[in-house]
C-alpha cells in the first residue's frame, strides 16, 4: 500500500512488511515530478516441512525395479524452498545419489533400486533429510520378484495308457536373476 514520508536532510524513510507469499515488491519513490523505484523480493524462510513421497510405492525386490523419490520442501507459511540440499538415505534398496537440491518448486529428486531380495518386514523406508535437520520418509512396500522362467520337466517321457502307470512332473520357477523362487 502506499505510504508517505518526510525528508529529513534528504533522506525518506518507510517501512516494507513482506506477506506471507513469495513474490516481489516495486517500490517508487516521487518527489517533486522526479521517481525512481527499487525492487524487493520476498524468499522462503527456513526449511518447516519435508515430505517424501515414493512413486510408485510398491516394487518387485528384483535389483531392478525402480522408484521416484520426491521431497517437497516448504517454509513455515507453505512457500516452496528453493536451492535447498535434501540428503536422501534408504534402509535397504539404493539411492541414484545420495543427495538432491530442490527446485523453484521446493522439489528435490532421487531415484530409488529395490534390493534384489525382500528385507525383514517387508518394506523399505526413504527418508530425506534438510540441512536444518527437519526429515521426511516414505515406506516402500518390496514383494518377492517376479516369476523370470518356468522349467517343467517328466520323469519319463513316456508312460502306458493304462489308468494306472504314472510319471512325476517337476516344475522349477526362477525369478529374473535365476534364483529359485521359494
Amino acid at each position: 500500500s502506499a505510504a508517505s514520508a518526510t525528508t529529513t536532510n534528504g533522506l525518506a524513510t518507510v517501512m516494507l512488511t513482506s506477506p506471507t507469499i513469495l513474490g516481489t515488491a516495486t517500490v517508487t519513490a516521487t518527489s517533486g515530478g522526479v521517481s525512481n523505484t527499487t525492487s524487493v523480493s520476498f524468499v522462503a524462510g527456513a526449511v518447516n516441512t519435508v515430505t517424501v513421497l515414493a512413486i510408485p510405492d510398491n516394487l518387485s525386490a528384483d535389483g531392478t525395479s525402480t522408484s521416484a523419490i520426491k521431497a517437497t520442501v516448504l517454509d513455515a507459511n507453505n512457500n516452496p524452498v528453493t536451492g535447498e540440499t535434501i540428503n536422501f538415505t534408504a534402509v535397504s534398496g539404493t539411492l541414484s545419489v545420495a543427495g538432491a537440491v530442490t527446485s523453484a518448486s521446493g522439489i528435490a529428486t532421487v531415484i530409488y533400486t529395490a534390493p534384489s531380495t525382500v528385507p525383514g518386514g517387508g518394506t523399505d523406508t526413504v527418508t530425506g533429510t534438510s540441512t536444518n535437520g527437519k526429515t521426511g520418509s516414505d515406506t516402500i512396500t518390496l514383494v518377492a520378484a517376479t516369476v523370470g522362467s518356468i522349467t517343467v520337466s517328466a520323469g519319463s517321457s513316456s508312460i502306458v495308457a493304462d489308468g494306472v502307470s504314472s510319471t512325476v512332473i517337476t516344475a522349477r520357477v526362477k525369478d529374473p536373476n535365476n534364483n529359485n523362487v521359494t
